[in-house]
């Protein structure tokens, strides 16, 4: 991930202060003196799934950040013709404490200038200032900021990336015996993931799975016991930071966390390729079918790009 300048932000907008790398002459108010954090430290194996007694696959585990602690040194550079001063420097940075109602701040990693369409920031981090450090009586006053990052400590892209029905790819698997899975391809991640996805029901049915493939072989995640009918749209997201399942018939929301089974594992992306099929049964004898001659059509799917590091 290439990156030349860094923002840091409150997250409602209100305030931001950029930070930039490449200053030859001089000229920037704040001096990016070093920056610590951006790698991966503290690797965990986090326990998602133990299928291993219903589907005879081993547990599942994703690697994650227990947390991150960015540490900014800035070196403090007034312009001694204009208004800034040492203290007017540190005080801006002060601002940034709790200037948003949620307290937290944001840390874009940027490459160029800004774009209107944001397609300058290659990532982003969500935290809180936890510490701010400065030494005052010296020649070259310094303040050192360290942003941690606790309740989700990876690198995300800013969008997410959609990938429209027609361009689902679609793979006879023989494992499958004739059965059809979807691929998805995730080049651009570094750590796995979760997805969000959406389905449509074209006809009654009485549970709903999905099954991964390959790499992610034994990954299954089920709704059973609610009716679903035809015109549903089954919504679900499996991001470690935020997940749900519900289902929207009619304008009305239902929510069917409670229908999900104990066994299920919340669908992952790896980078790469990955393979799902997903089934519905019939309400009349139960039995399933898959991929597009089940009774749902997945009609939408969308992840967030996740970087371990720059």
């Amino acid at each position: 991930m290439l990156i030349d300048n860094v923002d840091l932000a409150t997250q409602n907008g209100s305030r931001s202060i950029n930070f930039g790398f490449r200053d030859p002459g001089n000229r920037l108010r704040y001096q990016v003196k070093s920056m610590s954090g951006l790698d991966a430290d503290e690797i965990v194996n986090h326990f998602v799934g133990n299928p291993t007694t219903v589907y005879g696959s081993p547990a599942f585990h994703v690697p994650m950040l227990l947390k991150r602690e960015v540490v900014l040194l800035l070196g403090l550079n007034p312009e001694w013709e204009g208004t800034s001063t040492f203290s007017s420097l540190r005080d801006d940075l002060y601002r940034l404490i709790g200037a948003s109602p949620s307290g937290q701040v944001e840390i874009r990693l940027n490459y160029g200038p800004p774009e209107e369409d944001d397609s300058h920031v290659q990532a982003h981090l969500v935290g809180r200032i936890s510490k701010f450090e400065a030494n005052h009586f010296v020649d070259r006053p310094e303040v050192q900021l360290t942003v941690t990052a606790d309740e989700y400590p990876m690198l995300e892209a800013l969008t997410a990336k959609e990938v429209s029905p027609v361009s689902i790819w679609w793979l006879a698997h023989t494992e499958l015996a004739g059965k059809k899975a979807v691929k998805l391809i995730d080049n651009i991640s570094t750590a796995a993931h979760g997805l969000e996805a959406e389905f449509t029901f074209s006809g009654p049915a009485k549970t709903f799975k999905m099954e991964g493939l390959s790499d992610i072989e034994g990954l299954r995640f089920e709704v059973k016991n609610f009716t679903f009918a035809s015109g549903d749209v089954l919504h679900l997201r499996s991001g470690s930071d935020n997940r749900y399942v519900y289902v929207v018939r009619g304008g009305v929301t239902t929510h069917l966390l409670d229908k999900v089974t104990a066994e299920s594992v919340w669908p992952i992306l790896l980078p790469g390729d990955n393979y799902y099929t997903w089934a519905t049964n019939t309400v009349v004898d139960g039995t399933f079918t898959y991929g597009t001659t089940s009774a749902t059509a997945w009609s939408a799917v969308r992840w967030t790009p996740t970087f371990w590091g720059v």
